[in-house]
């Protein structure tokens, strides 16, 4: 099995956390992460009238610079986890009737 790597990805999420709070994309957050790393990014989305909740895995840690800031700390069960991760189905589309039956 290949070995994974997560190098960049808090930068990233830094990233999606402030410039969406920038654009008003969303008036709360959900961080699906534990890191300190992610304090401030979360400081300043909130700086910007941006709601933050920090949801983790229910065995997993969370820093605890980042549960004092959060708004709201919730932890999430793996199935909830799964079933964030499922691609999306495609809404079925109504059969069309032929004309004049």
């Amino acid at each position: 099995m290949p070995e994974r790597q997560q190098k960049g990805v808090d930068t990233l999420i830094t990233l999606d956390l402030v410039r969406l709070a920038q654009q008003g994309a969303y008036s709360t957050g959900v961080l699906i992460a534990g890191d300190r790393d992610l304090a401030e990014p979360v400081r300043v989305a909130q700086a910007m009238g941006r709601r933050v909740v920090v949801a983790h895995p229910a065995r997993a840690g969370v820093a605890n610079e980042l549960r004092q800031l959060a708004d709201q700390v919730r932890p999430i069960s793996a199935g909830e986890v799964g079933r964030m991760l499922e691609p999306r189905r495609q809404p079925r589309r109504p059969e069309r009737v032929p004309a004049g039956v």
